[in-house]
């Protein structure tokens, strides 16, 4: 936290929507906003020794990093828009540097196909069938734009789908209040996890899809259509889950049939 006060000082150049300094507007926001840039990766972790050394330079390009991912345009100022992203639910898995075009990879791919996976362990309070259904129309999504197929295994998974407590013991800490799940790329194992205590009214399908993007080795969109953009947003009834912006980045890893 000593970190946080600290840094908070020298983010001069982070305004709010009304244009007055972030430091002197909120004894609050500064330590809410570093901690939020630090968790998803557009500042580095502090450290012991490393208290109150981020310069002022470092925390405006980690807002703007941030905004990129958002789609928002990169000011460096923490304006209403940006705030609300920020308290927004998302994809726990951090931020990549930000690529020129709107899909980015992870630089890791499958080699095999059929991809094994296996759910392991299911939602407290849905069905077993309907997560089981819900994974099927996800990997009917990928299957329909490439050339890969996917086998539901009992054991030897490349690919293993579990509910977990926010606090399981993952990625160096617990879930924070707006993560609502994460994956590994394929060369960390491609594992999905999603936090049990999901509401019901939340769009499965669009939480496990996203993160099934990434277990097959993509990175974040900056297109906010797109299934891969790191913020949630429900999709509408009728509309397809993998927007074009997503169907182009898979193609990129494993072609199209």
């Amino acid at each position: 936290m000593a970190f946080v006060l600290l840094a908070a000082l020298l983010v001069g150049r982070a305004v709010l929507s009304g244009g007055v300094p972030v430091g002197a507007a909120s004894a609050g926001l500064p330590a809410e906003v570093l901690e939020w840039l630090a968790e998803y990766g557009h500042l580095p972790a502090p450290t012991p020794g490393d208290l109150g050394a981020v310069p002022q330079v470092a925390v405006t390009g980690a807002i703007e990093s941030a905004q990129l991912e958002m789609g928002l345009p990169p000011t460096g100022e923490v304006a209403a828009e940006f705030l609300a992203l920020t308290r927004a639910p998302r994809c726990g898995v951090r931020s990549a540097p930000v690529r020129s075009r709107r899909y980015a990879l992870a630089g890791t791919r499958w080699r095999r196909s059929p991809i094994r996976w296996r759910l392991d362990a299911s939602h407290p309070l849905l069905p077993v069938a309907e997560v089981r259904q819900v994974m099927e129309a996800i990997w009917s999504d990928y299957r329909n734009a490439t050339l890969l197929e996917f086998e539901e295994v009992s054991s030897a998974a490349d690919i293993v789908v579990k509910f977990v407590r926010p606090d399981h013991p993952c990625l160096g800490g617990a879930m924070s209040a707006q993560t609502l799940a994460h994956a590994f790329f394929p060369s960390s194992g491609g594992d999905i996890h999603i936090k049990d205590s999901l509401q019901s009214s939340v769009d499965l399908h669009a939480v496990i899809g996203h993160e099934a993007g990434h277990a097959l080795g993509l990175q974040h969109s900056r297109n906010p259509a797109a299934l891969m953009y790191a913020y949630y947003h429900p999709i509408a009834p009728g509309d397809p889950y993998l927007h074009s912006d997503d169907v182009a980045g898979i193609r990129r890893l494993y072609g199209r049939r």
